[in-house]
């Protein structure tokens, strides 16, 4: 076997594996067989227009070489980081999800909480309260956006009905 040069580190598998040491071995040297040899051909355009004239190329080179599976750089690479980029999507789809759940419960308990002071906030009405007195009322107990709603509509409580109430 003869050294003819030496490479850069080059990944031929996945983006997480380490890199192997790699020896590149010509063809001539009775190694590899010719279905286990990889071409890399850097061209400029369509890759794919020039299939035929490297099929012929090898074919007149030796004949028991077949040419089949061809794949672009950019091809590899989007197989390579399709499962990485799905795990990211459903990852991010769980992730919203998780924030709709707690922002629905958040809603939900003040709800509940303002639901329970009905009385309470009538009564500050009736004596006066401003609106957003009851707001801020409400928004301090929790310092949420979530809890905006519940406040507005707790403001917005029939001064007689609260009264009323219980």
């Amino acid at each position: 076997m003869e050294i003819v040069g030496i490479a850069k580190d080059a990944r031929h598998g996945g983006l997480k594996e380490v890199i192997p040491p790699v020896v590149y071995i010509p063809y001539d040297q009775g190694y590899p067989e010719p279905h286990e040899m990889v071409y890399a051909l850097r061209t400029a355009g369509n890759p794919f227009s020039y299939v035929n004239s490297v099929r012929e190329i090898v074919r007149q080179a030796d004949p028991r070489v077949p040419v089949s599976d061809v794949r672009t750089q950019k091809t590899e690479i989007a197989n390579e980081m399709h499962q990485e980029i799905t795990f990211a999507d459903l990852c991010s789809a769980f992730a919203i999800l998780a924030l709709t759940i707690a922002c629905v419960g958040l809603y939900d308990t003040m709800s509940y909480t303002v639901g329970r002071r009905t009385g309470e906030i009538g009564i500050r009405m009736a004596l006066g309260a401003q609106r957003r007195a009851v707001i801020w009322m409400v928004l301090r107990e929790v310092l949420a956006p979530a809890a905006y709603v519940p406040a507005r509509k707790a403001s917005r409580i029939n001064r007689m009905l609260a009264l009323r109430h219980d």
